[in-house]
């Protein structure tokens, strides 16, 4: 085996291999954890590395979910979160 650092200054990579045994959970938890504590968080997944048989659903996937989320005031019931970082 060889020794592999991912430390990518706060870039976290979230990697997905075709086998994935549940797809769908996946990128529920990817989507989760990428917009979680406003895009501040270090560990956040900001990088995603797809194998490329799942590249174009998945990325259309996350886009799709991306789109529907509604941003504006946290109090707002309205909104599904508040103002994202990048």
């Amino acid at each position: 085996l060889k020794r592999v650092a991912l430390e990518l200054g706060g870039k976290s990579p979230n990697i997905i291999f075709a086998d994935v045994p549940d797809l769908e959970a996946c990128v529920q938890r990817s989507f989760r954890l990428m917009f979680a504590q406003k895009g501040e968080k270090c560990s956040e997944p900001t990088r995603f590395l797809i194998e490329r048989p799942l590249y174009e659903p998945l990325v259309a996937r996350l886009a799709a979910m991306a789109e529907a989320v509604v941003c504006g005031d946290p109090f707002d019931p309205a909104s599904d979160q508040g103002a994202q970082c990048n």
